[in-house]
């Protein structure tokens, strides 16, 4: 589930409905793998409790990104 930006929502209500959207996919069905983008890592914990396998917060990977592709020129993003 990414963070939902769409129709003029802000930021700070963004954590919210991936929270609440990854608790009713958990609530229907337990077993569905799930993985869910925060804008603020601080929210992390409410995604834990949830049991989401995956979570990824906005921005964090950037710094490893590049520097993956500074010390590899060769590799590409597929």
């Amino acid at each position: 589930m990414l963070a939902d930006l769409s129709g003029g929502r802000t930021l700070e209500k963004a954590d919210e409905r991936t929270i609440f959207g990854t608790m009713a996919i958990k609530s229907m069905a337990a077993k569905v793998r799930t993985c869910a983008e925060l804008v603020h890592g601080e929210n992390r914990e409410h995604l834990l409790r949830a049991n989401v396998d995956e979570i990824i917060v906005r921005g964090e990977s950037t710094g490893a990104l590049l520097a993956t592709a500074a010390v590899s020129p060769d590799w590409r993003i597929p």
